[in-house]
């Protein structure tokens, strides 16, 4: 039977503060709500240690200030799939957990299916068999049910034992150094928020517009950007993507042409169609050397060298039994390509695994 214990005031939050700085480890998720706002509400906090299970409120308590000295203290905080629960941290603290155990990480450095859920995870490493009933459920509702409690705990309650199976995996393995290092590349990727610039490579779809085109796109997405933030509305209901790209396509210049959009929010028009059309005409205006640039399409011989070179991949991660994606990304071969160099992901512990045979790899097509 385990112990679910509320932390739903500020003393509750004090008392209990001293037993979690104690713990070697604890374990860490979240709930939020984001459907209709740009940055996530929390509705809960899941912690756990050995001596159970406690649900704090955030929407109870006003200082919240001894969980961000819990995020900065050395105590392991155990998480599976954490990014999304690291950027309510980072929003909700101004801080992120660290250092940062992801079970999803280790599992697959321990051999498990890459991108293993962790109802999953917890199934093939315990054996037990969880309810995932209140996946959808409204956490910012008060009171919480029990069935919401119940999923609320059962999301941590299991990350200590699966911790410790799969830190006990990778000893055996030698890979434990690999984890961290990767855990460690996780949290700074969090603390660097995407650039207002750069907001339009989130796009699909980018890849078919022409270089000026781009920088209408930039500087469309970039206002988007801006406004979503200040007004803490998604991206779409802003502008959707789709309409985004069709405004770097077609340029119009007037709000009569923005109007004969269907996909244009009418409520977007009179506020804001002016600042669209102001967007539109600066990226028109920039010079070409401020165009933003995206990688030049490989040659059809570099095609072909990719196919080795994945082909190389596939081996190593073969050999030592993990997914190839764990190992390298396409995006990160075609770099490999361009740039005759081993991109950020392809050093570290994969630089003897796999970046060195690549570049060998390479080396050898390119004297062919």
């Amino acid at each position: 039977m385990i112990d679910i214990i509320d932390v739903a005031s500020d003393e509750q939050l004090h008392q209990w503060l001293p037993e979690w700085l104690e713990a070697p480890a604890i374990a860490l998720d979240t709930e939020f709500v984001r459907e209709r706002t740009y940055y996530p509400i929390p509705g809960l906090i899941q912690l756990a240690t050995e001596a159970g299970v406690y649900l704090i409120d955030p929407l109870a308590i006003e200082d919240l200030s001894p969980l961000r000295q819990l995020c900065e203290a050395p105590v392991v905080k155990v998480m599976h799939s954490a990014s999304e629960d690291l950027e309510v941290f980072q929003r909700l603290l101004g801080c992120l957990p660290a250092p940062l155990a992801d079970t999803q990480l280790g599992a697959a450095l321990a051999g498990h299916r890459f991108g293993i859920g962790y109802q999953h995870l917890v199934a093939a490493v315990l054996g037990r068999e969880l309810d995932k009933g209140e996946t959808r459920s409204n956490w910012l509702r008060r009171p919480l049910t029990a069935s919401q409690r119940h999923y609320a705990a059962m999301d941590v309650a299991w990350l200590l034992p699966v911790y410790e199976q799969l830190l006990a995996e990778l000893e055996l393995l030698g890979r434990v150094d690999w984890w961290w290092e990767d855990n460690d590349r996780q949290v700074l990727a969090a603390s660097r928020p995407l650039a207002l610039e750069d907001s339009w490579r989130r796009l699909r779809g980018a890849g078919r517009l022409r270089p000026r085109e781009l920088a209408v796109l930039q500087e469309v997405c970039g206002w988007r950007e801006r406004v979503a933030r200040g007004s803490d509305r998604p991206r779409g209901h802003v502008l959707p993507d789709a309409l985004c790209l069709e405004l770097a396509r077609q340029l119009p210049t007037s709000l009569a042409e923005l109007q004969a959009h269907r996909e244009l929010p009418r409520r977007l028009v009179k506020p804001h169609g002016a600042d669209v059309l102001a967007a539109i005409e600066a990226g028109r205006a920039r010079p070409a050397a401020s165009w933003p640039q995206l990688p030049r399409p490989l040659t059809s011989a570099e095609n072909r060298h990719l196919k080795q070179l994945r082909s190389v991949v596939g081996e190593r991660a073969g050999g030592l039994e993990l997914a190839p994606e764990l190992l390298a990304r396409r995006r990160d071969l075609e770099s490999l390509l361009r740039r005759r160099q081993l991109p950020s992901l392809l050093q570290g512990w994969r630089q003897p695994v796999v970046g060195e045979p690549l570049l060998d790899a390479l080396g050898g097509l390119l004297e062919n």
